[in-house]
């Protein structure tokens, strides 16, 4: 029984695979944390795109006349 643990713990079978689904599951978690935190701030710019276009067309009619 010893020997068979002992040959469980050097075999080194499947570590690439575990490897790249560790890897890869921290590239996705990663990316998903940015994007949740990007997304309010671009709601943010999103809803202060309206005001500034009048701003800045307020500013044009200031400017012409």
């Amino acid at each position: 029984m010893y020997n068979r643990a002992v040959e469980f713990l050097r075999d080194t079978d499947g570590a690439v695979t575990v490897d790249w689904v560790v890897l890869t599951g921290s590239i996705v978690t990663i990316t998903l944390l940015l994007l949740s935190d990007m997304t309010s701030g671009v709601d943010i710019a999103a809803k202060n795109i309206p005001d500034r276009a009048v701003g800045v067309a307020n500013s044009i009619k200031t400017i012409n006349y």
